[in-house]
């Protein structure tokens, strides 16, 4: 249960990181450069890949943490048997 509150709040600490990162840009390139409408485009696709980027990291790092998980594991029974 703790761990489904903990992955939540992660959650929406990233979704409100990059709300936030979202409109700084959006209101930075509005008021130099761009129009609005080029403004708010900018500003939601790098949000938008900001958090998919951190979600496929959290795919990775669970599986890198697996995989690490395994090769313990294996080194364990060998020196488990010759240790």
């Amino acid at each position: 249960m703790a761990d489904g509150k903990r992955k939540a709040s992660q959650v929406m600490a990233r979704a409100f990181a990059s709300l936030l990162f979202g409109t700084i840009l959006f209101v930075g390139l509005w008021i130099t450069v761009f129009s609005a409408a080029t403004a708010a485009l900018a500003a939601v696709s790098i949000s938008v890949v900001t958090l998919a980027a951190s979600s496929v990291f959290d795919a990775v790092a669970w599986v890198l943490e697996a995989i690490g998980a395994v090769i313990t594991g294996f080194f364990e029974a060998i020196f488990g048997i010759f240790g």
